[in-house]
């Protein structure tokens, strides 16, 4: 039985070893191969994203009663102060 077991161990790394050496390949179209000059300057990394922006929670205001604007007193994104009145 200890003898069985040794030998595996010995065939696992022996398979483990002849695994990871040897010539590796990947296939590449020709097309998708760009050789260039290297050149110094500023790495600039630029990657576009399209996306959808959603709010993590929305809340939404329905009024009590139906009415009219009569007066705007502030404009829409207008920081305000405490009893500012413009």
């Amino acid at each position: 039985m200890l003898i069985a077991g040794i030998a595996g161990l010995v065939v696992l790394i022996a398979a483990s070893i002849y695994a990871t050496t040897g010539n590796t390949k990947l296939n590449v179209a020709a097309e998708r191969i760009t050789i260039s000059e290297v050149k110094q300057g500023n790495f600039q990394e630029f990657i576009p994203v399209n996306g959808v922006v959603q709010p993590l929670t929305s809340i939404y205001l329905d009024a009590a009663e139906g009415g009219r604007v009569e007066e705007k007193f502030v404009e829409d994104g207008a920081i305000m102060k405490k009893d500012n009145r413009s």
